[in-house]
């Protein structure tokens, strides 16, 4: 589907809603508690116009070849269809600049890690602690 954009548009169309009626129920779940803040993870936040209703996007980027071959050992997809899911998503400059908080992943799991917690520390400063 990812190399057919008409057959990926019809897929989105269907998903897409009931998606969003799930993320919908969850924030008020979550608001309802006094939750301070929430995180929404998605691959496609950008590509379906969702930034607008965050308060701060925070972003993962990598290199796209780093990307291809993540994903081939992810999921055991050939190349050629890793390529084409990678090319579907938002490129990492657009990204970049509609990110309010930008974490590089092209190194090892502890530096992604540190990187991560440090947009965390950020987000509970201007928003509130999380607590478990």
């Amino acid at each position: 589907v990812f190399a057919d954009p008409a057959a990926l548009a019809k897929l989105n169309a269907i998903t897409h809603p009931a998606i969003l009626a799930r993320v919908g129920r969850e924030l008020a779940t979550a608001h309802r508690e006094g939750l301070p803040w929430v995180v929404y993870e998605a691959a496609l936040i950008l590509e379906n116009k969702l930034a607008p209703g965050l308060s701060r996007l925070v972003v993962v980027l990598a290199d796209p070849e780093v990307q291809v071959q993540r994903l081939m050992a992810r999921s055991g997809l050939p190349e050629t269809e890793a390529r084409q899911r990678i090319a579907a998503q938002t490129d990492n400059a657009t990204r970049r600049a509609a990110a309010d908080h930008v974490i590089e992943n092209h190194g090892d799991l502890a530096a992604l890690e540190a990187r991560a917690d440090a947009v965390f520390d950020a987000l509970s400063a201007a928003y509130g602690a999380l607590t478990a």
